[in-house]
């Protein structure tokens, strides 16, 4: 159950999506979708996860929702940039997005990245759900 406290200020700036989602999920999102290296080294695992990518369709907007966490516009420091803006923040706090990637292996499998603060549970999960592979 973590919120923005302490950090407001700067996540107000950024959001759940830049802060969470583009950096630290998409990353998970390429190490579990990506082939397996020709090596282990930085170079080809980087190689790999940006082939992945490539490969991700633009998002649609019906794809994604986004919300702010009861309790927000409470925050003092919130309440600071709201003055300093002269309205309330519209930054969310939380964000689902389903994603696909045009390639073979993944084709029509939707992968939903989900992040918010002030959630009920802290935890980080990949979950997969596999399928009997077709004939």
């Amino acid at each position: 159950d973590i919120g923005v406290e302490g950090r407001a200020g700067y996540f107000d700036n950024y959001g759940i999506i830049r802060d969470i989602m583009q950096n630290h999920l998409l990353q998970l999102l390429t190490l579990v979708t990506m082939e397996g290296p020709a090596s282990l080294s930085a170079e080809d695992v980087r190689n790999e996860k940006v082939k992945i990518l490539k490969q991700i369709r633009p998002v649609e907007l019906h794809d994604c929702v986004i919300g702010q966490y009861e309790g927000y516009q409470d925050d003092p420091q919130i309440q600071q940039v709201n003055k300093q803006k002269g309205y309330r923040s519209k930054c969310p706090t939380f964000a689902v997005c389903v994603l696909y990637l045009d390639n073979e292996r993944w084709s029509g499998v939707p992968l939903i990245l989900k992040a918010g603060k002030h959630v009920e549970d802290r935890a980080t999960r990949v979950r997969l759900q596999f399928k009997k592979a077709p004939p």
